[in-house]
């Protein structure tokens, strides 16, 4: 980390993904709660049609648990790639001054991201779905860089032993990694300039 003549905070982290879960499990809650409400909405839809019984709830469970199933089974195999693709390490520049916090992708790793989400476009055009193009597509022309406001952080969350402090806005999550070394100063500094936040972990 170096702190320039502007007074910014200037650094680069080297994300290994193999060993480093954080990226992840956070897809993994994400595909999760996308379960529960999917499991949610059958069970309404039973509901309406035919009424509160126990042949609605059973439907509504065996949803959830067939669509957790091809996730669980998807989600390792997805991630494998996507590790096999990347090289492994996501790489992140990251800038930080009394007013924001700037999240940008290496260059390197931008072009491998819009390559991923173009060929996810692809295969799920191939495939005849619409919700993977769609994604693949959202992912290839993604910005790759997140600016965050300290003035508009609601939660700070530190998680040590993987090397990240999530930055959280309301609509808005960022992730930043910060070495042993820098870590208490990075959390320490955000502490101090984000007046609204609260302090996890």
């Amino acid at each position: 980390m170096t702190q320039g003549a502007d007074g910014k905070y200037r650094w680069t982290f080297r994300v290994d993904m193999l060993t480093n879960l954080s990226i992840f499990t956070d897809v993994l809650k994400v595909l999760l709660i996308s379960v529960l409400i999917t499991g949610i909405i059958m069970f309404l839809i039973g509901a309406c049609a035919d009424g509160l019984s126990a042949d609605t709830l059973r439907f509504s469970l065996s949803v959830m648990l067939i669509v957790g199933g091809v996730f669980i089974v998807l989600l390792p195999l997805g991630y494998g790639l996507y590790l096999l693709i990347s090289g492994r390490h996501y790489v992140a520049l990251f800038t930080l001054d009394e007013h924001q916090i700037v999240h940008r992708q290496s260059k390197k790793q931008a072009e491998k991201g819009r390559s991923i989400g173009l060929a996810a476009m692809v295969a799920g055009l191939a495939a005849g779905g619409r919700g993977a193009a769609n994604a693949g597509l959202m992912a290839a022309t993604r910005g790759t860089t997140m600016t965050t406001s300290l003035a508009s952080v609601r939660t700070i969350v530190a998680k040590r032993r993987q090397h990240l402090i999530k930055v959280n806005e309301r609509w808005e999550k960022n992730r930043v990694y910060v070495s042993d070394e820098d870590f208490d100063l990075v959390l320490q500094f955000l502490r101090d300039h984000c007046p609204q936040a609260t302090v996890k972990g």
